[in-house]
């Protein structure tokens, strides 16, 4: 279990520092409202919420890890994909994003990623054994850990697909 530790304090800084990034852009997409937080963090909370709740049907005995490496693939495009919504929809700069395209190009980009990181809590529940306490607990020291790393060393010092390319990076190490 010693070993294990790390990996769940891993999904916890993932899922952290992609959540903010990925607003922050949608905020600069959008021309940022309050509606535009509200549609992302929904959309977060339910791919996230639907992930979980379909991960205990995995069976896969190398499943757990080979997510952390497919979450590695996508951080970088899911940053990237954002940033092409509005040349996707030929929308100009300073023009308003229609109510409906921001919920539809939100749920595009942020739900494949939401959706694996949702999976990865009760994939990481039955590679520990069933200690959910410790994994949620783990999870939540590495959302801290994240949280607070961005506020302190990369915000406004590093840009947001180096940072994305980071959590592909540590993704990806501790998928190995």
């Amino acid at each position: 279990m010693k070993r294990t530790v790390p990996v769940f304090i891993v999904m916890g800084i993932t899922s952290s520092l992609m959540q903010i990034v990925a607003l922050r852009q949608l905020l600069s997409v959008f021309s940022g409202n309050e509606l535009d937080i509200g549609i992302t963090l929904s959309v977060w909370l339910i791919s996230v919420g639907t992930g979980s709740y379909c991960g205990h049907r995995i069976r896969s005995r190398h499943a757990f890890e080979t997510l952390f490496l497919v979450i590695a693939l996508l951080s970088q495009p899911t940053i990237l994909l954002i940033g092409l919504i509005r040349p996707l929809f030929s929308i100009g700069p300073g023009e308003a994003i229609p109510l409906a395209k921001v919920f539809i190009s939100t749920l595009l980009c942020l739900s494949p990623i939401c959706l694996l990181i949702g999976l990865q809590f009760p994939l990481a529940i039955s590679f520990s054994g069933g200690k959910a306490a410790r994994v949620y607990g783990l999870e939540a020291a590495g959302a801290f850990l994240g949280g607070t790393v961005f506020t302190l060393l990369l915000s406004g010092r590093v840009d947001t697909p180096t940072v994305a390319a980071g959590v592909g990076l540590i993704n990806t190490i501790a998928a190995i």
